[in-house]
């Protein structure tokens, strides 16, 4: 599974310690932001554009998304959503998709992620069938809500997987949005679902930068992105933090899913 590391803007650099990316497309409204992005494409990375909803609060226009797909050569976007709303998360994706068509600037091939939501399981099966069915859609998003909707996000995907709730499509990619309150379920993302391509997360970052340690669970705190740092004071732990990260999903730098 491949590992995206999210950090403040200003802490940009532990981002390049993966070759995998998932960022906010606000993130991008700084040339140096741009001209750093673009450093990590020429390199190799993969990157895929968020459409900014989980730190703004509602995701930003598709034209948006696509002009900055094109300043940084992005692979991927992911199309707006709508949290807990399955019709609505239906709705906003596919007008995306299609004003995407519409635009007369965008990247020439790009991989749309779309995000399952769902207010119940029934709601949130409906959504994923209607996704993993839609032949213009590349990557299914598994958001970190879903801990707060059914509990605990993975053992609801165990659940719904196991007992023929939804089925895997091996059509399509499967990426994991966040990681909402503590990184003790992250490693077993990777031993029972192999197949879920990559997850991104700012838990390492922002746990070192508060001075917690992740592989501590006793202790273990959640703390939110914060957009507005400008140093941390315990790069060491940081660094350490990510190895965890990477060590439990078992990223391997250079393969892209």
């Amino acid at each position: 599974m491949k590992l995206s590391v999210i950090a403040p803007p200003k802490l940009f650099w532990y981002e390049a310690l993966t070759d995998f990316h998932l960022l906010p497309v606000h993130h991008l409204y700084t040339s140096e932001m741009r001209l750093f992005y673009r450093q990590l494409r020429s390199r190799g990375d993969y990157i895929i554009l968020d459409n900014g909803v989980t730190e703004k609060g509602s995701p930003c226009d598709i034209k948006v998304l696509a002009e900055y797909a094109l300043t940084v050569d992005a692979q991927e976007i992911v199309l707006p959503d709508v949290f807990d709303d399955g019709p609505g998360t239906i709705k906003s994706t596919f007008d995306a998709i299609e004003q995407w068509k519409g635009l007369a600037t965008k990247p020439l091939s790009v991989k749309f992620m779309a995000v399952v939501h769902g207010k119940n399981e029934r709601e949130w099966a409906q959504v994923y069938n209607t996704f993993v069915s839609h032949p213009e859609i590349d990557v299914i998003g598994l958001p970190k809500v879903m801990s707060r909707t059914f509990g605990s996000r993975f053992q609801q995907l165990n659940h719904m997987f196991r007992h023929d709730v939804v089925q895997r499509s091996k059509d399509v990619e499967y990426h994991l949005l966040g990681v909402w309150e503590n990184p003790s379920e992250v490693p077993y993302y990777a031993d029972n679902f192999p197949w879920i391509r990559s997850i991104d997360t700012s838990m390492p970052v922002m746990s070192g930068v508060t001075g917690i340690d992740v592989d501590d669970a006793m202790r273990f705190q959640k703390v939110q992105l914060n957009e507005d740092l400008t140093m941390d004071p315990n790069p060491a732990l940081t660094l350490r933090n990510i190895a965890h990260f990477m060590d439990w999903v078992d990223h391997a730098q250079g393969d892209q899913g």
